[in-house]
């Protein structure tokens, strides 16, 4: 046991081989003295290449992004302030409301003896009053600023002519600008339902002038309209009243088809012309024109 022991002793004692160094690799020198890698990557064609500095885009880049979002070179300059702040339609506005009066020459019918295919025809006034609810329902965008292509949305007010006749009406509006100025050009087109509310009484047997509430069936209306500037426009349109005259409905509150054709001046009562124009006509109406 003493001998195995002294060699496994004499063994472990001897000195272990050296381990081989591990090669580092050499770096190679450039003419200047710096030091670069040894290998050199190669250029992907799919990566985009690494600028020394700014401008990190070219201007074909910025070409690109411009076609890809719709956006001009060189945009306008944003425009100046709106009028009474968009109280008056103007395409640089979005939500807008406005009040328009309008005074018409108007041609009107209404349906006399059925028995005869009778129609009595008149000269008379038209005026309406109505509120414009504008919503932009198409938009552009120029530089920082943002225009309504066309504007959509609910109107309604009251519809006034000879005889003491007043019309309740509610429909809808729109307006296309053409263009971006405060003096742009706008087509518009109103239409609604109609239905009376006043009438005056016609009794030849009593001279005293009555006013009494006079409900009708729905009836409707449309006009069209070339604006400018949303300050006024020239309007064409026509109105259609359907009949009541039911055989068992008394004679009083029949009410016959009637209707008109008119042309006129529609605009924003904020410059005074269009509400003197219509007050003024409806008062004419009433003590000039005689209905038949």
């Amino acid at each position: 046991m003493s001998m195995e022991l002294a060699f496994s002793l004499m063994l472990m004692s001897e000195p272990s081989p050296a381990a081989s160094p591990v090669p580092v690799p050499q770096a190679s020198s450039t003419t200047s003295g710096s030091t670069t890698p040894a290998t050199a990557t190669t250029a992907n064609p799919l990566v985009a290449q690494e600028r020394d500095g700014p401008p990190f885009h070219t201007e074909e880049d910025l070409q690109l992004v411009r076609q890809r979002h719709r956006l001009e070179v060189n945009p306008p300059n944003p425009p100046g302030r709106t009028v009474w702040r968009c109280l008056v339609a103007d395409p640089r506005c979005g939500f807008t409301i406005e009040v328009n009066a309008m005074t018409a020459y108007a041609l009107r019918f209404r349906q006399g003896a059925v028995n005869r295919d009778e129609v009595l025809r008149w000269n008379s006034v038209r005026t309406q009053f109505d509120v414009w609810l504008n919503i932009p329902a198409l938009t552009e965008t120029r530089g920082w600023t943002r225009y309504t292509r066309m504007s959509l949305g609910p109107k309604g007010g009251v519809i006034v002519s000879d005889g003491g006749q007043i019309w309740g009406n509610l429909g809808f509006a729109t307006r296309y600008w053409f263009g971006r100025g405060p003096w742009a050009l706008a087509l518009e087109f109103s239409t609604g339902l109609t239905f009376g509310l006043v009438a005056r009484k016609r009794d030849p047997d009593d001279p005293d002038v009555q006013l009494r509430m006079h409900r009708t069936p729905m009836g409707i209306h449309t006009d069209v309209g070339l604006n400018v500037g949303g300050w006024g426009a020239i309007v064409v349109g026509a109105q259609y009243d359907s009949p009541l005259a039911r055989e068992d409905i008394p004679d009083e509150i029949k009410v016959s088809s009637s209707g008109m054709f008119y042309v006129g001046f529609r605009g924003n009562i904020l410059w005074g012309a269009p509400a003197a124009a219509a007050v003024g006509g409806t008062a004419l109406a009433q003590r000039v024109v005689t209905a038949p």
